[in-house]
């Protein structure tokens, strides 16, 4: 990689009565030579992770970091509160542990046909043993290096998450955001508040809770400019890929409007979810009618997105799936055409 700059910094750290620190996020970046797009991504890993999610795979490949800064994105990626180099401390939690934690949880979370060193298991019908796949890789030395660089510390709790990333967005702002797995709630209520102040101008969010309209971080933490969608006001209606919940209100004025934001739903295979296209079909959908420009991308519908799974990043197909997945998305959000056959939902 060729770089103008490469650097980290703390924002967001409150000092106590006592001196100590806390709240503060952990973040570094990396500025290319050769900056092809206008907007900076922030990557948000997922729950109990951290930066080096993103920054190689399990047995020694480039991370998605590296293909960014060389497609010409300035990258920022940062260690959520309480987790990395985003120090924990005993004001956190409440009892409650911010990871996964046992090699167990993250062999049913990384379940694909493309886990390095790891073949699927298949019955003798020929189609995928989950449970036998699941069993056999909790030694996996992959599966073991994922699951140790997710200590249980204390959750830091959404709401620091939120403050500290929207103060990020506020610093480096208009950005993209790119977000994984539970770090979607706390990155979906930072872009909704950076929204507001013109900080924001999409979000990728790769299996992300909290990402969908009628969410929780969704439904509080948007600043919104002329009302949110109701839970109360849901039915099931029919989409192009199935059932899907959308509002039953006529009268559009009333729904949410982010009509500068764009919003890209990224779903993998997902063995054992057979309904993985509407999944992401309805989330884009409901995003749309609440007056957000959305798309949704399924793996599988693109060159090495067959069998993936939760941790695309790290599995064997991962370079061939950030060069034709995620490197179009995130040009997409920040105003640049989809290649021509890119399918979307």
């Amino acid at each position: 990689m060729r770089l103008a700059q490469f650097g980290n910094f703390v924002i967001n750290a409150h000092v106590k009565d006592d001196g100590g620190i806390s709240e503060q996020m952990y973040v570094d970046f990396l500025i290319p030579e050769n900056r092809v797009y206008q907007y900076p991504v922030v990557l948000v890993h997922g729950g109990g992770g951290q930066s080096t999610d993103w920054r190689s795979t399990v047995d020694g490949r480039d991370g998605w970091v590296n293909y960014l800064v060389n497609a010409g994105f300035a990258v920022y990626i940062v260690d959520r509160p309480g987790t990395g180099r985003s120090v924990s401390n005993s004001t956190y939690g409440n009892g409650t542990l911010g990871a996964p934690g046992t090699t167990q949880t993250i062999a049913r979370l990384a379940t694909s046909t493309n886990w390095p060193g790891a073949p699927m298991i298949n019955k003798a019908d020929g189609s995928p043993d989950v449970e036998a796949w699941q069993k056999a890789n909790q030694k996996n030395p992959g599966i073991v290096a994922w699951a140790a660089t997710s200590p249980r510390t204390p959750f830091a709790s959404n709401e620091i998450s939120i403050a500290a990333q929207a103060a990020l967005l506020d610093r480096i702002g208009p950005a993209v955001v790119f977000t994984h797995a539970a770090g979607g709630a706390t990155a979906m209520g930072a872009a909704l508040k950076a929204a507001a102040g013109k900080k924001v101008i999409g979000v990728l969010a790769f299996e992300a809770n909290g990402a969908h309209v009628y969410e929780d971080e969704s439904l509080k933490d948007g600043t919104w400019s002329n009302g949110a969608p109701a839970k109360t006001s849901l039915s099931e209606q029919t989409i192009a890929t199935g059932k899907c919940q959308l509002q039953t209100v006529t009268d559009k004025s009333k729904l949410v409007t982010m009509a500068d934001v764009r919003m890209a739903f990224l779903y993998s295979a997902r063995l054992g979810t057979p309904d993985s296209r509407n999944v992401i079909g309805c989330a884009a959908a409901q995003a749309r009618e609440a007056g957000i420009n959305a798309i949704g991308i399924h793996m599988p519908d693109h060159p090495g997105g067959a069998g993936t799974g939760h941790f695309a990043m790290t599995e064997t197909v991962s370079g061939e799936v950030v060069k034709s997945v995620v490197i179009p998305a995130l040009a997409w959000l920040e105003g640049k055409q989809l290649p021509p056959g890119f399918k979307t939902y």
